[in-house]
């Protein structure tokens, strides 16, 4: 099943830069923090909006 992030959901009037989940994110590296990440298709009708899904 899915995990839940630590910590508190970001604002959604001033989000961080980059991926908003960087700050709670234990494995987020600097492209997370500076860059907004692309949206990608896991499987047919599932997408995933992350950096890091397909390095592993």
């Amino acid at each position: 099943g899915m995990q839940p992030i630590p910590g508190s959901a970001p604002s959604l009037i001033t989000p961080p830069p980059g991926c908003r989940f960087s700050p709670r994110c234990g494995r987020a590296g600097e492209d997370c923090r500076t860059e907004h990440p692309g949206l990608v298709e896991v499987r047919p009708g599932h997408y995933a909006r992350c950096m890091l899904y397909d390095r592993g």
